[in-house]
């Protein structure tokens, strides 16, 4: 109808990204009172004209509502360092951070403290396996001289051996070479002796025969 008031607009909310000079000038416009023949002078209408001033009554807590919440946007992205730059930023800034109930508190703060021993522990059974890996490659160093000490050694004794077996062969041969030289030498004692005895008995004929 022609004599109804507008209905004032709502405000344009910001895009994400907006920066905080645009965010600052999107304020919610101030809606002129309608004032018509039929409102004019009713005390409960929109307005009334008091020496030329116009009182606003509807909308003056929204008004002040959407400015205080600029005004505290305006704050909170001048608060934060680095400054907010943009509405995301700002809104981001002002929501209060999430706080954990005292229970889930130290919960998390004993689980903390737990994965940290964890860790702790774990360090030391790898510092623990890395010593066992070097003693195990160490013993395995240690055990593959001793087999090739061990082999070597063997092979000398068994050289030793095959030379002692030698030499007793030859031991043998020459106690038979000496066993057959002293039976010639007792022949040759036995030889002289007869001599001796032809000798003497030969000389005893000589001598008779001088007689």
């Amino acid at each position: 109808m022609a004599g109804r008031p507008r209905a004032p607009s709502p405000p344009a909310s910001p895009e994400p990204g907006t920066p905080l000079a645009s965010v600052s000038h999107l304020r919610t416009p101030t809606p002129a009172p309608a004032v018509d023949s039929a409102t004019c002078g009713v005390s409960d209408g929109c307005g009334a004209s008091s020496g030329g001033l116009v009182e606003i009554n509807g909308d003056t807590t929204e008004l002040l509502r959407s400015s205080m919440c600029e005004l505290a946007k305006l704050v909170v992205g001048l608060a934060r360092q680095p400054p907010a730059h943009c509405f995301d930023k700002v809104v981001t800034a002002a929501v209060a951070p999430h706080q954990l109930p005292p229970q889930e508190a130290d919960e998390l703060v004993r689980l903390k403290d737990e994965v940290s021993r964890l860790q702790t522990r774990c360090e030391d059974a790898e510092r623990g396996l890395a010593n066992e890996v070097q003693l195990r490659t160490a013993a395995e160093a240690d055990s593959v001289r001793s087999t090739e000490d061990f082999y070597t050694i063997h092979d000398a004794n068994q050289d030793l051996r095959t030379e002692n077996e030698e030499l007793v062969a030859r031991i043998r041969e020459l106690n038979i070479t000496v066993a057959e030289q002293a039976h010639g030498v007792q022949r040759l004692k036995d030889r002289c002796r007869s001599s001796d005895a032809d000798c003497a008995a030969a000389m005893r004929y000589v001598a008779q025969e001088r007689e």
